[in-house]
């Protein structure tokens, strides 16, 4: 069953820094409001979007369509970056061999990375 969403979502890890920072950079370059972005922390998430198993939000980014169709990983980051006018340039790179691969390994390792506890991160809304 089709949504009536018309534009697809980004869901993130609002708790890792590193996240926040990236999502923070694709608001920016989300000039068109082609996406609806949202920490997987937000209480309503399970809810909207049944299929996804709460484990996969922690695991990796997910991307959803707004024909439901949802992404994970490396995947849903190289259609993320397509769906922005200046990600475009970059979403080949995601699309290497290499890429998913990559991808999980900065996910198990993305609490070690960037700022800690101390840092001020602002909240972009």
């Amino acid at each position: 069953m089709a949504s009536a969403r018309l534009t697809s979502v980004v869901i993130y890890d609002g708790a890792c820094v590193v996240c926040t920072r990236m999502i923070n950079v694709l608001r920016d370059w989300d000039q068109r409001g082609a996406l609806e972005i949202i920490p997987s922390q937000d209480p309503r998430v399970r809810a909207r979007f049944p299929w996804i198993a709460p484990e996969a939000y922690a695991a990796s980014i997910q991307f959803v369509e707004p024909d439901d169709r949802t992404w994970t990983g490396a995947a849903a980051l190289r259609r993320i970056l397509r769906a922005v006018r200046r990600g475009r340039a970059w979403s080949w790179v995601l699309a290497l061999p290499f890429a998913e691969s990559a991808y999980a390994w900065f996910a198990r390792h993305r609490y070690a990375m960037g700022c800690g506890e101390h840092c001020e991160l602002p909240v972009r809304k």
